[in-house]
């Protein structure tokens, strides 16, 4: 204390804290903001009765040119077509927490009850950790009382539709239609313990326009609707600033233009919406996509028609009260589930992306 007056920084040295109050926020701000754009196409309507879930797709025959018939001819040969049952066994995923009484009758700066906030925390991440699992490259493996079970993601189920790079050469993966491919999914119980993706001595390369227009071009012409293209933020930036350059050979490059707030204009840096020969295509970012292959930095973009696209419950998402450790209470948010993509040649990707190089045509 000085000897002329009594000031703050006299109260703020009291021992055990000080004498002033603090000022704290009685708001929680988010580091991050949650949305799972993937999620958000799945249709979420299919529970399942078996850990093991199946179905059936067919497709038609192409149109041909040698239909022509002779009046009063015996009709020709049966022209019957059957199809082909994929299916994808499901997995649990979980997040566990444990609060204490104490923590719970404490007087916490952002939540009157921290159990309900840590309840509602853990079941976004456990959205995000559904959305990465349902879009990885992760094999269909049948769950026994030694192995956990494991749903095939996206990445695994396009492995046959997409368009490659390998090793830099711009080779395009043959294409199977539904009704003649054995191909695809796993269509027995016992599954597929490899990868749908084999990344060995994979050299990644650039995103090009061309690759993407081949897997839109066969996704039409087998009947899908191309809409969506799905990527991690850094590839989807790479996507937009070349769609803004002169090589990208766009006609017409539209941008609305408006008044902000103090009379100024806003600039317009982005293309999130890319007009093909088949499509008008939205071009979306997804924070919660893991980096296909990490050991070869090997990147996925996804050309997909949402309406293929299912979130399966075996068991939908739920909260397990687990029993009381001492003055704990403990909880389980647990998803028993997989993915399903109702007929995988209408949806395909580019594979082999290096995310750091510039998109090209």
């Amino acid at each position: 204390m000085t000897a002329a007056n009594l000031d703050a920084f006299d109260l703020a040295s009291v021992p055990l804290d000080g004498e002033i109050h603090e000022d704290v926020l009685s708001q929680l701000i988010r580091v991050d903001t949650w949305d799972n754009p993937f999620l958000a196409m799945c249709s979420s309507g299919r529970k399942v009765g078996n850990p093991y879930y199946s179905w059936t797709t067919r497709d038609y025959a192409p149109a041909v040119l040698t239909g022509q018939l002779i009046d009063g001819a015996d009709a020709g040969a049966n022209e019957s077509r059957t199809g082909i049952r994929n299916g994808n066994h499901t997995q649990i995923l979980d997040k566990v927490l444990r609060v204490s009484e104490g923590a719970q009758s404490a007087n916490t700066i952002v939540s009157a009850n921290e159990l309900a906030l840590q309840i509602q925390e853990r079941g976004v991440e456990l959205q995000r950790d559904i959305s990465a699992q349902l879009c990885s490259n992760n094999a269909s493996i049948e769950g026994t009382s030694a192995v956990a079970g494991q749903t095939a993601g996206l990445n695994a189920w396009l492995n046959n539709r997409n368009i490659e790079d390998t090793a830099n050469t711009g080779v395009i993966a043959s294409v199977a239609s539904v009704g003649g491919s054995t191909d695809g999914g796993w269509p027995n119980r016992v599954g597929n313990t490899v990868p749908g993706r084999d990344y060995t001595g994979v050299t990644p390369g650039a995103i090009t326009e061309t690759k993407l227009k081949d897997v839109s071009q066969s996704i039409y012409e087998q009947g899908g609707n191309p809409v969506k293209v799905l990527a991690r933020p850094a590839l989807v930036r790479k996507m937009s600033e070349f769609f803004f350059t002169a090589g990208a050979r766009i006609a017409t490059l539209e941008g609305k233009v408006d008044q902000s707030e103090k009379g100024g204009l806003n600039a317009q840096g982005r293309v999130n919406v890319w007009i093909n020969d088949f499509s008008a295509v939205t071009i979306i970012p997804d924070r919660n996509l893991i980096i296909a292959d990490s050991a070869t930095a090997s990147d996925t973009v996804f050309v997909l028609d949402p309406a293929q696209l299912r979130k399966v419950d075996y068991q939908a998402l739920r909260i397990n009260n687990l029993a009381k450790t001492g003055t704990a209470d403990n909880r389980q948010l647990v998803w028993y589930g997989g993915g399903q993509v109702d007929a995988w040649p209408l949806c395909g990707s580019v594979v082999d992306i290096d995310a750091t190089l510039a998109m090209t045509v």
